[in-house]
């Protein structure tokens, strides 16, 4: 329930209670679509949203990211809620 409401893995949240802290840790990994974020901002503008979309411009420019990936990066640049 926590979880959901914070929109955290339960796995976070499970690492955060048994630290003590009330800090939620960044995650430690590189952002592999970080030097394609101006070309995701307008294929998303372009393709009216349609991530579906916006993965298969992606992949036919040699782009190897997975739906659920490109999901995420885009939720995180605040392009979809």
């Amino acid at each position: 329930m926590i979880a959901r409401t914070l929109k955290l893995s339960r796995r976070a949240v499970v690492k955060v209670m048994r630290s003590g802290r009330s800090a939620v840790p960044a995650p430690e990994r590189d952002e592999l679509a970080a030097p394609m974020h101006d070309r995701i901002r307008e294929l998303h503008a372009k393709c009216v949203g349609r991530l579906g979309r916006v993965r298969e411009e992606l992949c036919a420019a040699g782009a190897k990211q997975s739906h659920q990936a490109l999901t995420g990066n885009c939720r995180r640049r605040g392009f979809v809620s």
